[in-house]
């Protein structure tokens, strides 16, 4: 997928983008730059663009990666409660359901020190990158200035 957006910080590979209001956005519903900033971002400048604030870019954020990276966030967690539940349920018989459900947040604990050790070990490859300035596209912008 690719997105448009405005250069907001530059810090050396790391850059902050401000969404386009694209055609894109504004027929998804999803509320995300609904508010007036718009959607804001990190991105990393691989391909090392001279950048500046203001500058508009195109961003690409390979879609695989994005749905693996939100499973990993958000469901994996979640999943890993139940096995730890069931666990202790059938290997203690008699444990109360105060230590059934301690042993299911340790599982959900567990997901997420998962994450954690694969985002220091993955790094930034996950991250949307930068593919090049985009000096010559069609933008609209909601008006962010004090008084309006």
């Amino acid at each position: 997928m690719i997105e448009k957006g405005i250069v907001d910080k530059v810090e050396a590979k790391l850059i902050t983008v401000r969404c386009v209001d694209t055609e894109k956005c504004s027929s998804c519903g999803g509320g995300c730059a609904g508010d007036k900033q718009g959607r804001v971002f990190k991105a990393l400048n691989s391909r090392s663009l001279s950048l500046k604030k203001g500058d508009l870019v195109e961003v690409y954020l390979n879609t695989g990666r994005a749905v693996w990276s939100g499973f990993m966030v958000l469901i994996l967690p979640l999943l890993l409660f139940f096995p730890f539940y069931f666990a202790v349920a059938y290997l203690l018989p008699g444990a109360g359901e105060a230590v059934k459900v301690l042993s299911g947040i340790t599982g959900i604990a567990l997901g997420f020190g998962v994450n954690l050790i694969r985002k220091r070990i993955i790094k930034d490859k996950d991250m949307p990158e930068i593919r090049k300035k985009a000096d010559n596209f069609i933008h609209r912008m909601p008006d962010i200035t004090v008084g309006n």
